[in-house]
C-alpha cells in the first residue's frame, strides 16, 4: 500500500459517503471490525454514527482542509458545514447553518479503513445552535 492509495481511499470515503450521502457505500471502505476512538462498531455500527449526522445536518459537507499520510496512517483537518434540520444529541433543530472542524487519524488495512481516532469541535457546534444537550 502507497500513502497515495491510502490518501486516496480516506478521500473517497469522505467524498462519497458524507458528500454523497451514500450510507450503503461504508462497506466499501471500512474493515469488518471497524475501530472508532476504541469503540468496536464494524460496518453497521459506523452506518449508525454517519446516519445521525446526515440527519441532523441536511446539505452536511465535508471538506479535507489538511491532507498527510505516513506509513498506514492517514490524518485529515476538515471542515464540516450544514444547516441544523434534525435532532442532534438531544438538541432539537435549530434550522441554523452550523460549522465546525475536526480532525482524523485513520488507519488503513488491506486497502479499507480499519481504525479511526478523531476529535470534532462539538463546544463551537453547539455554541452555534445556542443550545446544549441536557447532562442531567
Amino acid at each position: 500500500m502507497s500513502i497515495e492509495n491510502n490518501k486516496t481511499i480516506v478521500k473517497n470515503f469522505y467524498d462519497e459517503v458524507i458528500n454523497e450521502k451514500k450510507i450503503e457505500s461504508i462497506e466499501k471502505y471500512l474493515t469488518d471490525d471497524f475501530i472508532h476512538n476504541g469503540e468496536k462498531r464494524g460496518i453497521e455500527g459506523q452506518k449508525e454514527a454517519v446516519k445521525i449526522f446526515l440527519t441532523a445536518f441536511s446539505n452536511l459537507v465535508n471538506t479535507i482542509e489538511i491532507f498527510l499520510g505516513e506509513s498506514d496512517l492517514v490524518c485529515v483537518h476538515e471542515s464540516w458545514i450544514g444547516k441544523h434540520t434534525g435532532d442532534f444529541m438531544g438538541v432539537a433543530p435549530t434550522n441554523k447553518q452550523i460549522n465546525w472542524t475536526s480532525t482524523a487519524i485513520l488507519k488503513i488495512r488491506d486497502n479499507k479503513i480499519s481504525q479511526t481516532w478523531d476529535e470534532n469541535d462539538f463546544l463551537g457546534l453547539f455554541q452555534q445552535m445556542g443550545k446544549y444537550p441536557d447532562n442531567s
